[in-house]
């Protein structure tokens, strides 16, 4: 019962850097992802997703707004047996700075993150 953006390479060099991962409703089952390069070279973005009980939609675009222009990235989850698979109840928001084994960035760069901005519009 979780949906999850991630940025990470997780110590390796030519991972893709950004995952997309739904946790199923019911246990038992294993998460559903989708992992990209990511093509943008902005250093700001918007990443977004859209909610249902049926399926949960995903977006990474460049630079920050509240339009579609400029998506560089997009998966839509929509299994058979949504009620199992796509997260069916309410759950908290967490935001996270994870650290690789507990470990500093290996290049000695400083890392920053940045949310100019948080919008939760809930369903009509």
């Amino acid at each position: 019962n979780e949906i999850d953006i991630e940025y990470g390479k997780w110590g390796v060099p030519d991972a893709p850097a950004l995952d997309y991962v739904v946790y199923p409703a019911k246990a038992g089952s294993p998460p559903s992802g989708w992992s990209f390069h990511v093509t943008d070279t902005s250093a700001e973005n918007t990443q977004r997703f859209t909610w249902t009980p049926e399926s949960v939609k995903l977006q990474a675009l460049s630079g920050h707004q509240n339009g579609d222009r400029k998506e560089y990235a997009a998966w839509t989850f929509t299994p058979k047996k949504a009620h199992q698979l796509v997260p069916q109840f309410a759950m908290p928001l967490h935001i996270n700075l994870w650290l690789n084994a507990g470990l500093d960035p290996q290049d000695g760069k400083e890392v920053e993150v940045v949310i100019r901005n948080f919008t939760f519009t809930p369903a009509p």
